[in-house]
């Protein structure tokens, strides 16, 4: 019986799709934002593509190719003005949102011929005007911005920006505010061939009332990225932090160093990279303390791919994921355990049966502590029509050889960066509807089942001070998931995305560290609305986050159940302050505020869970 449902899962795995997107070449975009730039109905080559992100600031460039395509890879969430320019004709914009860096997105952008220097016609100024200063310098076309130098001279175009910020947070009891200060500096910029990014963030929360109560901490973070034109890209990143909730508690800290490396080989394109990572009391902290969670651990990881196209409507990845952890779960410091060891090999494909039907295939198997783990993963992708696309997902995880695992393995995933059918999941389903409109107007509708086989701390804010926003997945959970996302122009200076994530379920046991155990439920609601007002530079974004768990006594059930319930607001505005005075075209303004209450697993109770805590902050950047 078991070997007939596994047959059955491997052929509708074969049968399934994923939430790939064929670009015009027919292939399947991974994780990247392409398109092409024509004139005259002609594909232009060497025009310049810009990708500007327009909360942050940031800016990416490329350059089309001999049929005029262009293609960023992993751009980040946002919102985005994508701008195309080449002398002799007039710049081309397009707005688009994307949700993550995993999403796959195509545009076209077409440039018409006319002046673009010193041009007093109307068309000319109304495009220049929605062109960020950024752009504009490096086209040559504001004061600061210069031609490109001739062969032989020295290039050198570098653009930065300072964040400066400040404000007030509460803990979790009311009496025992910080203060919270931070900078972030951003730099990029070319240097000859060589584009260069530099990113730098610093935090630090400090309690106002001078004792050990409330919470403190800091943060660091630093990443370097080089990349030649038309050749290899190597990043460096590394991540210090550190937060403290009062005296009774050990500090919580989190180390993270990562280095990567892709390069065109032949007809493909191969990546590498390296991360070292330690921590401490991630797991150990709280009332719901898993059993065997580790107090502290330090891993290794290794990993590497190299992605083809067999031909013109197939490609394929195939690659390795190397694992190596110890951990310490005693107060002694050198009571390290043997090292967990994982190796996974994968490869992966998708196939262009048709103009309207994209297979994909791939089959994953990890090795850890002598069992072997086969995942088959499927999909198909179905057009509907120019703009319309199905597509369903099935992916099956089951044990090939070995014995029952001892341990259990504990993973930390971000909300806003899991992939579906990639966390953990023994067995996962994921069916979609999309739109893919222009950059002005989207929708996509996704509905997800996962059953889960490893324990995942779930986190719904990359702030580590909010690192506490999280929920306890554990094996046997099953999760049902509603998702939606929807794009809309409001007007023609107006521009509004929203998102909403919904689920609930459970059933999996967690084995708390007094060896008790509980059955699990859990349920969260994640929604968002991101408004950008073109006309007078103005960003508003609205978050709301309820999340809740529940861990009910399988044994003893006159005994209270532990619940945890959280609600969280956020409201951020950004405002640029290029209407007020040409002279502050550079300078912007940032406003967060964060209200939220509830039960946290924080260690202790609190007397008032629905008592309001606050967080306010306040910045000023500037570029140049």
């Amino acid at each position: 019986m078991a070997s007939s449902r596994r047959t059955a899962a491997l052929f509708l795995s074969l049968l399934a799709a994923t939430s790939g997107v064929v670009g015009a070449d027919g292939l399947v975009e991974s994780g990247s934002l392409a398109g092409r730039v024509t004139g005259s109905a002609a594909p232009l080559a060497s025009a310049a593509v810009y990708a500007y992100q327009l909360a942050d600031f940031k800016l990416w460039k490329g350059v089309t190719d001999e049929q005029g395509r262009f293609r960023f890879e992993s751009l980040p969430a946002g919102l985005y003005k994508i701008i195309a320019a080449k002398s002799g004709f007039l710049p081309a914009i397009v707005h688009l949102t994307r949700g993550s860096a995993n999403h796959h997105q195509y545009v076209d952008l077409e440039l018409r011929e006319g002046p673009v220097e010193g041009s007093s016609t109307a068309n000319f100024w109304s495009v220049r005007e929605q062109i960020p200063p950024d752009v504009l310098r490096d086209l040559g076309l504001i004061e600061g911005g210069s031609p490109r130098p001739a062969d032989g001279e020295p290039e050198v175009q570098l653009a930065a920006r300072l964040l400066a910020l400040t404000g007030v947070s509460q803990g979790f009891n009311g009496d025992t505010p910080s203060q919270l200060t931070g900078g972030r500096l951003d730099v990029e910029g070319e240097i000859r061939n060589i584009r260069l990014g530099i990113e730098g963030d610093f935090s630090q929360l400090q309690s106002l009332t001078g004792q050990s109560l409330g919470l403190s901490g800091r943060t660091q973070a630093m990443t370097v990225n080089l990349e030649g034109m038309g050749s290899g890209r190597v990043e460096l990143s590394s991540v210090s932090n550190r937060l403290r909730m009062d005296g009774s508690l050990p500090e919580i800290g989190l180390e993270s160093h990562r280095v990567s490396w892709s390069q065109p080989l032949g007809e493909g394109v191969s990546q590498f990279a390296a991360q070292y990572t330690q921590e401490s009391n991630f797991y150990s902290t709280g009332l719901w303390a898993p059993h065997a969670a580790p107090l502290a651990s330090r891993s290794w990881r290794l990993e590497g791919s190299f992605l083809t196209d067999l031909t013109e409507r197939s490609s394929f990845e195939t690659g390795f994921r190397y694992l190596e952890r110890e951990s310490q779960y005693g107060r002694d410091r050198e009571a390290l355990l043997s090292p967990d060891e994982q190796i996974e090999l994968y490869g992966r494909g998708g196939l262009q049966v048709s103009p309207g039907l994209l297979v994909e295939y791939g089959l994953y198997s990890t090795l850890r502590d002598g069992t072997v783990w086969l995942s088959p993963r499927g999909g198909l992708v179905l057009k509907l029509g120019r703009q319309w696309q199905a597509g369903s997902v099935v992916t099956s995880r089951f044990r090939a050889d070995g014995d029952e695992l001892l341990r259990q393995y504990f993973t930390p995933v971000y909300f806003a960066d899991s992939t579906p059918c990639e966390q953990g999941e023994e067995l996962c389903y994921q069916l979609y509807l999309r739109r893919n409109g222009s950059g002005d107007g989207s929708l996509s509708i996704g509905a997800t089942h996962r059953r889960y086989a490893e324990t995942l701390r779930l986190y719904f804010d990359d702030d580590f001070y909010n690192f506490f926003e999280s929920l306890y997945l554990v094996e046997g959970d099953e999760l049902p998931e509603l998702k939606l996302e929807f794009q809309h122009r409001l007007s023609p200076g107006v521009l509004t995305r929203f998102e909403s994530s919904v689920a609930a379920g459970g059933g999996g046991v967690l084995t708390a560290a007094d060896r008790s155990r509980y059955e699990n439920q859990v349920r969260y609601m994640v929604t968002s609305l991101d408004t950008h007002f073109e006309r007078t530079s103005t960003g508003v974004f609205l978050a709301f986050h309820q999340l809740a768990q529940e861990l009910s006594p399988m044994h003893r059930r006159n005994l209270r159940h532990a619940d945890m319930e959280l609600e969280r607001v956020q409201l951020l505005l950004t405002q640029d302050l290029d209407f007020l005075q040409r002279v502050a075209s550079d300078l912007a303004l940032q406003l967060n505020m964060e209200i939220s209450r509830g039960s946290l697993p924080a260690g202790r109770q609190y007397e008032d869970p629905d008592e309001i805590r606050r967080r306010i902050t306040g910045g000023l950047s500037v570029r140049f």
